[in-house]
């Protein structure tokens, strides 16, 4: 991803998670199926409004630690499904495809 596009996803953070990210990824979001064009990297926190360059674009994620809820609408509100390091295969999940592509905000929630 370049560089102008890490910055618009993580200007939503705020700084501290940010900071958090480059020490290893909980979360990593793709923009594709098997976990390829990599969208963002989180650890913790939550993401009430993704950008433009993610919004509706999640089509795979991978999970190492803890458990993440994502929301089809913003302000965590729509439908939800909860995913953890134990879903899928080692926390690697394509989401189903009534579930992709629809992901506007998430949270960790533990």
């Amino acid at each position: 991803m370049k560089d102008n596009q890490h910055e618009q996803l993580f200007q939503e953070l705020g700084n501290e998670t940010a900071a958090a990210i480059q020490g290893g990824a909980n979360l990593t979001l793709y923009n594709n199926d098997n976990f390829t064009g990599r969208l963002g990297e989180f650890n913790f926190g939550q993401v009430p409004r993704l950008s433009v360059n993610a919004n509706n674009k999640i089509e795979s994620i991978v999970i190492t630690n803890g458990t993440w809820r994502f929301y089809t609408g913003e302000d965590f509100t729509g439908s939800s499904r909860t995913y953890t390091k134990n879903s899928g295969t080692n926390g690697r999940i394509n989401l189903p495809a009534s579930f992709d592509n629809v992901i506007s905000s998430f949270k960790r929630i533990d």
